[in-house]
């Protein structure tokens, strides 16, 4: 069973403070990639090949903008 994922770290995540989330990140973001053919068909892709950094978008969270192939 494959089973794709993506995650984001802030590059400047120091983690939590000393007495609350200490040595872990607090800015850890994964989702799962379940892509597939609309239908009965049971043909998936959802391997990651590869990825392009498109730049930052301006949403409400902030966020970043990847594409996979």
């Amino acid at each position: 069973m494959v089973v794709s994922r993506v995650a984001r770290v802030c590059k400047n995540d120091m983690g939590g403070s000393q007495r609350v989330l200490e040595k872990q990140w607090t800015s850890f973001l994964k989702a799962r990639l379940n892509c597939s053919v609309p239908g009965d068909s049971h043909f998936y892709f959802n391997v990651i090949q590869s990825h392009s950094w498109l730049g930052r978008l301006r949403v409400r969270h902030g966020s970043n903008c990847l594409r996979f192939r």
